[in-house]
């Protein structure tokens, strides 16, 4: 073999080399990269799914506290016994929205803040979404409440 041949195996074997072995770390690298950025969406999308909820649990515990109830005393997922007479516009499951006179009797305390009461317009106990109801009014006073909830939780009952 000549010197050009020797230099010419050696270049066509440093491309096998770089071809099979570079070309396989690079591919693990970016299989790895793949792996983290699918991590890090997963992360970021776990975050943005759960942010509403840890955003209204921040809200009720400050409420809470405003109230100068302890966090410890009402927690998520929790029945509260809470009274009051209210008349409300409200937008139910198909979409309709409506006046009604309800009577609060228990207020569930979770992601989905729901008031059970006796609804007057149907003459039976019923469920009402909290952030279904618009223009509350006290029946009692006719006061217009601003904040429901804090108004609920005013005079709350844990059971």
């Amino acid at each position: 073999m000549t010197g050009g041949e020797i230099f010419l195996a050696l270049i066509i074997g440093g491309l096998i080399f770089y071809f099979f072995f570079a070309t396989k770390a690079e591919e693990e690298r970016v299989r790895e990269l793949k792996v983290q950025q699918s991590r890090e969406e997963y992360e970021l999308a776990f975050r943005t799914e759960h942010e509403p909820l840890n955003t209204l649990i921040d809200t009720m515990k400050q409420n809470l506290r405003l109230m100068g109830v302890s966090e410890r005393e009402i927690r998520y997922g929790d029945q509260i016994q809470v009274s009051g007479s209210f008349r409300v516009t409200y937008t139910d499951a198909h979409y309709q929205t409506n006046a009604r006179v309800i009577d609060a009797k228990l207020l569930d305390y979770d992601s989905n803040l729901k008031l059970h009461a006796y609804c007057h317009l149907r003459h039976e106990e019923r469920t009402f979404y909290v952030d279904k109801m618009r223009d509350v009014t006290s029946v009692e006073t006719g006061e217009l409440i601003e904040d429901l909830e804090h108004h609920l939780l005013e005079n709350a009952k844990r059971i």
